[in-house]
Parts: C-alpha cells; structure tokens; sequence
C-alpha cells in the first residue's frame, strides 16, 4: 500500500495527457507482444516451408531424371541388341553403346548431386547403392559388347575365322571323288552353320562329332603328305569352335549380371524417389507442428498480456477504458489466428494510430498465411500430378495397342487437365497427315490435319499461342473457339522421330495457369511419345512375323491360323468358301536359266499380281517355294472358277526383264476346292485343292482345275512326276 500512494503521489506530477501517454505506452507493448510472436511463428513457418519445397523440387526433380536416363539406357542397351546385325557392329556400338555410357554417366552425375542436395543418410546409402549397381550394368554390358565383337566382327570375329576355317577344308572334298567324304563335309557344315546361330553346348557337341567323322572319312580317303595340313586344319577348326562357345558362354553370364544389376536399380531408383516425398510430407508436417507450438506460445503471452490490460483499464477506465477494451478485443482475435478481422474505430489519434498499426500488421499476417497455404496448394496438386502421371505411364505399358492407348490417354487428360479441350494426334503411316486418337474437353479440335498446318511441327518445338496481336496461330486451331484464352502444341518425339502432336487449349478456368500447364503437357508428351513409340515397333514386329518379305504377302503360318477362322465363319454362316492352291510353272527354268535373283523377281510379280486380284475380305499367301494359296470368301463354283481363269490371264501378261532379255512366258497352274463340297475341315480342303492342282499340271499346266475326287487316285503320282521333271 505504501508502494501504491507513493506511486499515486508521483503521478500526480504530470498531466493526464502525459499519464494516458505513459498508460497506453504500456499497453500497447503489452499488446505487441503476442502479434510478434505470431509474426516470427509465421515468418518462420513461411522460411522452413519454402527451404522444404525448393529442396523437394529438386530432389524430386533430379530422381525423376535419374529415372528416365536409366530408362534410356535400357532402351539403346536393347536397340543395340536387336540391330547390331542389321545396322553392322561399328555403326551399332557407335549409335547405341555410347548412348547407354551417356546415359549411364548422366545418371551417376544426378546421384551425386542428389548427394549433395538431399544430405541425409539415407539418400546418401540409396544414391551409393544406385552408383554401384550402375557401374555393374555398365561393365558387364560393355564386356557383352566386347564379346560379340569378339564373335561377330567381319573378316576377323570367330565366326568368319570358322567359316574360313569349312571353306579351307572344301577342296578335301573335291579332290576326291568320295561320296561319304562329301556327304560327311556337308554334314560338317550344316553343323557348324546352326553352331555359329546358336552356340549351345549342345550345337557345340554335334560340331565336334560332325568334325570326328570328316576327319574319319577323309584321313581314309587323303593320301600321307595331305594328312598333315588337313589335321592342323581341323585343329584350328575345334580352337576356333571353342573359342565361338565360350564368347556365348562369357555373354550369357554377363547379359545375367547386368539384367540382374539393373533388376536392382530400377526398384532401388523407385524407393529413392517415394523415400523423398514422404522426407518432404515429414519435414511439412513438422513446420505445422512448429507452427502450432508458436500459437500456443501467442495465446499465452496474449493471456498474459490481456490481464495486465485489464488492470490498467480499471485505472483508466474514465477516459480510455472504451477504446482500450476494443482494441484489446481485436488483439484477442489476431492472437487466436482470426486474421480476416479489421480494426475497430476509436477516438483519439494515439488510439487511432495504434488501431492502424494493428490493422497493418494483421493484413502482413493474413498475407503470409495466405502464402504458406497456396505454397502448400501447389506442392499437393504437383504430387498428385506426379503420381497421376505415373499411374498413367504403368497402364500405357500394359496396352496392347493404339487404340487401348488412346483410352487410357483420353482418361488421364481429362482428369489432368479439367475445363481444358484438347487432343493428342499420331502421324499416320503416309506422313502426309495427323489423326486425332483422344479427344478431351467441351471443345471440338479438329480430328485430322496436315503437318504444314501446325507451326509446332514446322519449327519442331513447343509452339504457344497466348496473345492473338503477337503469336501466330495455327491452321488447324478454330480462331473463334481459343481467341481469347489461347493453346499450346506440343510435339512427341521419340529416338530422333517426331510421333504425333499433344495439342491443348485453355479453359476459363486455367488461362492464367500457363507454367503449370506447360510443364505437365512437355511431360506427358515425352511419356506418350516413349509409350507409342514400343507400340508402333510391337506391331512392325507383328507384322514382320505373319508376313513373306519377298512377295508382300502372308506366310504359311498366318494362313494356318486364319484358314481355320474362315472355315468356322462359313460353317456358321452357311456361305461357300473357295480354296485355290497356285504353283508357277516350270519354275525350276527361271532359277537354272536366269539365276536365283531372277526367279525371286518372277516369284515378287506373282505376288503382286494375285495380291491385286484379290478383294479386301480375301486370303492370298505363299504357301512356300513356289507355291502360293487363295483362300476367296464367298465365292460359289463359276464365280471362284472365273476368278481363276482372269488371274490366269493376268499372269500371261506379265513381262519380267533382266538388264538382257525376257525371261520368257509365264504361267501358272491352278487347283481350286470348295467348302463344303470337298471338305469341312483345313486340312481335308487344302490337300483337296492340292490334288486339284495336281490334276492341272497333269491335264498340261497354264489351267484352273476342280477337285474331282475319282480322279485323283489316278493323276497324283503322273503329277508329281511331271512336276518333278
């Protein structure tokens, strides 16, 4: 109490202005106290978040690259597996394997600046890991590439010393007339033919019997001063068979040791990058935590402070307390995070400025949670982009063909990228125009257009169209539909070939989200392009298998397989089926007279030739050698029969030249049996037709025979003779 009056009596000394002054000084530090706070809570939060979200960026980024190197270099690894034949060995190492030494390379550079980037431990473990797998992949694949150098190399691998090694043993037969000598060497090389295709153990074994019983025959056959030349020979054959054996051993265990090396990488690449993400959900987790800790620490000094106001408000009650207990209120308020509240009006100019200050720094704290919560906004919808996209990436693989593609395509685009239109088009086989293969959004892209008509396949880079005044616009875009909001195209390039175009154009919604789109659209570009590129080679492969490379047309297997499908479809139809078996006549003249190369463009005019007279619904395929079948859908007796006669027709007319002359007239044969007069099953209708044709070079050649089963018993064996002769 003492304290108190002595307190009282000094204050009496000075005004009331100086008193409410000297209060409001007080209160106002009071005050401050938990804003602060919250300030350097909110601050705080902002600085770790965006440390986090720059960190995360770029380790997701750099694991991601890390990602797609590897996945490069498993693609050239194959590439060069697959035409190192085709393309020859020098030009196959110097395309592919430096591409996988690049890729590999560029992915160890980004694990150790993802060392340095991320810091922990457990990056730090992972990225060693993925370094060291790596260089086990690339030294077993770069011996594998040493060894079929070793194997393969024209004029100095194994294989070409083998086979100047048989060569260099072919004059023992013919300088003996000794049909077992020449039938063991024939032997021999069948067998070392099929040793330097597929060098087994097995293969390797028979070789080297081969081998023992040329040797049998010949040391019989030689005479002494041969024998000695002839066994280094052979000798040097079973060195050099060895040697071709243990190089495919040597590249079986290496092939093992990197596809078991990158078995590792792949998975190891995958929890390095799921291991990152949720390392950045921690880390954001914790600044939340921190965030609410500093609240908590607010609200106390908040606590704290509102008690020393409200003593001072009883005091100075009668002139202050007003104003005073709004803006103690609305201190309240900031402390309790309610920072959409604006300051309360009051009297006085010293209230007043305190009232604005107080406003001041609330709209600084509303801007910054403002902030933090749009930081986290974007770090959400990148992550889920991310993984949406990969989602994607894995349905493409198990696609089985453009069309499956296009649905899951069309899927992922219409959830990525909502209120947008846009289209994602393929260049078709011709080259000469793109066709729309998913179509997304309230907008109607066009569904096929030129190349010509898109600058972003003129200039073969991203071509945005955001200000109609200064950006060109493309041909194949509707002025009146994006005028407003504009478009990007994007091309899909794949090992060095343009595939298609990604085209997408604004929404209302997103048109000032022009970077983000931009960057998930050149993503999605670069992963459909890898995507469709696998599927155009599976189906080229496909096609390769069911097809004769000499004639265009199918082969005997694709017809095995599609015969059966017709028959069952004329058995459940009721509609006849007519099948015609072809052989070129004298054909044996044309490879005698001419040459192989001739007989091979006589057998390709054929194939033209009946391939032309066939309708779309049709079956025409080389059966083998010379011979070729007709399956004709639909086709009763005289119709199939007529058929027949104008291909006969047409075959007369062809003229096939050398650099010389003619070679001459060209016919065919032609046995024809129908379903199911002569059959109901493939194999009773094709040996049908068969002894139709038959009974045509029987009957003398250049002719279209039935099936008449009386009298096929009699004309068989006649045929085949004269077929033989």
């Amino acid at each position: 109490m003492k304290l108190w009056r002595a307190f009282s009596r000094a204050s009496e000394r000075f005004s009331l202005r100086a008193r409410l002054l000297s209060a409001f000084a007080l209160i106002m530090a009071l005050s401050l106290v938990p804003a602060v706070i919250v300030e350097e809570t909110e601050e705080a939060a902002v600085e770790a978040l965006d440390r986090i979200v720059q960190s995360d960026m770029r380790v997701s980024d750099l694991a991601l690259r890390g990602i797609a190197s590897f996945l490069n270099a498993r693609r050239h690894e194959k590439d060069f597996l697959l035409y190192h034949r085709e393309f020859g060995f020098r030009e196959a190492r110097a395309r592919y394997v430096t591409q996988v030494q690049t890729s590999i390379g560029e992915l160890q550079r980004q694990m150790r600046e993802l060392r340095e980037v991320g810091g922990d431990q457990g990056t730090r473990e992972q990225t060693e890991q993925i370094e060291r797998a790596t260089s086990e992949y690339l030294a077993n694949f770069l011996q594998t590439v040493e060894l079929y150098e070793l194997l393969g190399v024209p004029h100095r691998g194994l294989r070409a010393k083998l086979r100047d090694t048989l060569e260099a043993l072919s004059p023992v037969t013919s300088s003996r007339y000794e049909p077992r000598l020449a039938a063991a060497y024939v032997d021999l090389y069948r067998a070392a033919l099929e040793m330097m295709d597929d060098a087994s153990p097995a293969e390797y074994e028979r070789a080297i019997q081969e081998l023992a019983a040329f040797e049998r025959a010949a040391f019989a056959a030689l005479p002494a001063q041969a024998k000695a030349q002839f066994a280094a020979q052979t000798r040097l054959f079973r060195e050099t068979a060895t040697g071709i054996l243990e190089a495919a051993t040597s590249i079986a265990e290496h092939r093992s040791a990197y596809l078991k090396a990158a078995q590792r990488v792949e998975p190891l690449l995958d929890t390095l990058h799921v291991t990152r993400v949720k390392a950045g959900q921690d880390a954001l987790v914790a600044v939340r935590e921190n965030g609410k800790i500093g609240d908590r620490y607010a609200i106390a000094s908040g606590a704290v402070a509102l008690i020393f106001t409200l003593i001072l408000a009883i005091i100075i009650a009668t002139r202050i307390g007003r104003g005073v207990d709004s803006l103690v209120a609305y201190t309240g308020k900031i402390t309790e995070g309610h920072l959409d509240a604006t300051a309360p009006a009051v009297r006085g100019k010293e209230l007043g400025q305190l009232a604005s200050a107080l406003d001041t720094m609330t709209s600084r704290l509303r801007d910054s949670r403002d902030a933090l919560e749009l930081r986290n906004a974007q770090l959400a919808a990148r992550h889920s982009e991310i993984v949406a996209l990969g989602e994607m990436t894995n349905s493409l693989q198990a696609c089985l063909n453009v069309d499956e593609a296009a649905e899951v395509i069309k899927r992922f685009c219409a959830a990525a990228f909502r209120d947008d239109c846009g289209a994602v088009y393929l260049f078709q086989s011709s080259r000469n125009y793109l066709e729309a293969i998913a179509i997304w959004g309230a907008g109607q892209p066009l569904p096929s257009f030129p190349p010509d008509d898109c600058w972003a396949l003129r200039r073969g880079q991203t071509h945005r169209m955001i200000d109609a005044t200064k950006d060109a616009r493309c041909a194949h875009v509707n002025s009146e539909a994006t005028a407003p909001l504009g478009y990007y195209c994007v091309p899909m390039s794949a090992q060095g070939n343009v595939l298609g175009l990604v085209h997408l154009e604004f929404g209302p919604g997103h048109a000032n989200e022009q970077g983000d789109r931009l960057r998930l659209l050149s993503m999605l570009a670069d992963q459909l392009a890898l995507a469709l590129a696998n599927l155009k080679l599976r189906d080229s492969l496909r096609d390769q298998s069911i097809r004769d490379h000499l004639t265009g047309l199918h082969n005997r297997r694709f017809l095995e397989e599609s015969l059966e499908r017709e028959v069952a479809r004329a058995k459940r139809t009721g509609e006849p089926l007519a099948v015609f078996m072809l052989d070129a006549d004298h054909f044996k003249r044309f490879n005698d007279q001419f040459g192989h190369e001739v007989g091979d463009m006589v057998l390709a005019e054929l194939g033209k030739t009946i391939k032309a007279s066939c309708r779309r619904n049709d079956l025409a395929c080389r059966y083998g050698g010379e011979e070729f079948t007709v399956v004709l859908s639909d086709a009763a007796g005289d119709a199939a029969m007529q058929w027949g006669e104008r291909l006969l027709a047409k075959v007369r007319q062809l003229e096939v030249k050398t650099s010389a002359q003619s070679v001459g007239r060209i016919t065919i044969s032609a046995g024809v049996a129908f379903y199911p007069d002569h059959g109901e099953d493939v194999e009773t209708l094709l040996q049908a037709a068969d002894a139709a044709l038959y009974q045509a070079k029987h009957a003398g050649r250049d002719r279209v025979v039935g099936y008449t089963a009386n009298a096929h018993s009699d004309t068989k064996a006649a045929a085949r003779a004269a077929v033989s002769g």
